[in-house]
């Protein structure tokens, strides 16, 4: 069992095995420095990356995942042992947390025209940057390739400390997320959306779930990415 979400990745290694203390970085940029990071007495919890990538510790070093099918069966075991299912546990982080929605959106982009029309379409995100997304107004506009945060209340532009990379993140003001990205190995564009609201009943979870999925669906066509 493999779980899609990015934030129930980790929310479930949090929920099972204790508070974790997190370094961001690249995913293949740790990979690269483990033997570093444990001559300096660095424990690696977890490295996980926008999909499926995902690596419990550094016993084993594969990022695609093949660890975390360990880790779903910890959490399956756990849960027959106090008479419940994995389900049941995902329900738990849902009523703790929020019932989350993801979803990747890409788009190939061959040849010299198409690395054109990846930089023009980044561009384009930079220069004329939605001011809303699905009638929620954006809240912050995060540009990896400068390293400049804005808050699009009052304007104010924040330095982060990450590494610098083609990626622009918008935040609106009830938490939902849109990613964009050219992929660093193929002849793609990559867009990410995260949405989320309350539960608290689980009588409620496939309204909900469907709910969220068409916001997804909304913002794609919003942003015209549909085939």
């Amino acid at each position: 069992i493999l779980l899609e979400d990015v934030f129930l990745n980790v929310l479930f290694v949090i929920m099972f095995f204790g508070t974790i203390h997190t370094d961001i970085d690249q995913q293949k940029r740790l990979l690269k420095k483990l033997n570093f990071l444990k001559k300096n007495m660095v424990q690696i919890f977890l490295i996980f990356g926008t999909s499926f990538g995902f690596m419990v510790g550094d016993f084993v070093r594969d990022k695609d995942a093949i660890t975390s099918s360990l880790l779903a069966c910890e959490v399956a075991s756990t849960a027959l042992s106090n008479g419940e299912s994995f389900f049941d546990q995902l329900l738990k982080a849902y009523e703790a947390f929020g019932l989350y929605q993801e979803k990747l959106v890409s788009f190939v982009k061959k040849g010299k025209e198409g690395a054109h029309e990846i930089k023009q379409m980044m561009d384009n995100l930079r220069k004329t940057p939605p001011s809303e997304i699905d009638g929620v107004v954006i809240e912050t506009i995060e540009d990896f390739k400068t390293g400049i945060k804005l808050d699009c209340k009052n304007g104010k532009k924040e330095k982060m400390t990450l590494p610098k990379s083609d990626v622009i993140i918008f935040t609106a003001e009830n938490g939902t997320k849109v990613a964009a990205r050219p992929s660093g190995t193929e002849p793609k564009i990559k867009f990410y959306f995260s949405v989320h609201c309350p539960f608290n009943n689980r009588l409620e979870y496939t309204a909900l779930r469907s709910d969220l999925i068409d916001r997804i669906d909304r913002m794609c066509v919003q942003l015209g990415l549909t085939a």
